[in-house]
């Protein structure tokens, strides 16, 4: 059976994965051709995904450190654990600093988590976001995008 999913990583591009899986297992996985973008591209990471999922050394459950070893601990626990530790400060303690990373629709989880326990505090704006917006601003006098398909007639084209 075949499955599309949009990759998960922090990319414009948001490339479908054509997701190969026989029974229970995924045996392959491809960049999608009818994606309009990328038609089939998917980059190294994003083909690297199946690798990093069956890595016998990928993480599977969450671990708690006792006297100087990490264990395996269910996630019902370790749930527990922040939530406890959560507990003991007042919601004006609690810094919620985000905007790093994946800027997908998981992102939002977090944010629904802090929503959740009444608020906390969060950061305005972001390091990253704002130098991208004062160098598009400085560079087209607007914080627009070109289109894709204008690239191949940049002479420079900056990945930030």
């Amino acid at each position: 059976m075949n499955k599309i999913i949009t990759c998960p990583l922090d990319c414009l591009d948001l490339c479908q994965i054509e997701v190969v899986v026989e029974g229970d297992e995924i045996v392959s996985i491809k960049g999608d051709k009818t994606h309009p973008l990328t038609k089939g591209f998917i980059c190294n990471k994003g083909r690297n995904h199946l690798k990093r999922h069956l890595d016998p050394e990928r993480l599977k459950v969450p671990k708690k450190k006792v006297n100087g070893k990490w264990i395996d601990i269910t996630y019902d626990e370790a749930e527990s654990m922040i939530v406890t530790n959560l507990k003991k400060y007042n919601n004006r303690e609690i810094l919620h600093y985000y905007d790093s990373g994946y800027g997908g629709i998981n992102k939002e989880v977090d944010g629904l988590f802090f929503s959740a326990m009444g608020g906390v505090v969060r950061h305005r704006g972001s390091l990253c976001l704002a130098a991208g917006m004062a160098g598009t601003e400085a560079t087209f006098s607007d914080v627009v995008s070109a289109d894709f398909e204008e690239l191949v007639n940049s002479d420079v084209v900056v990945l930030w």
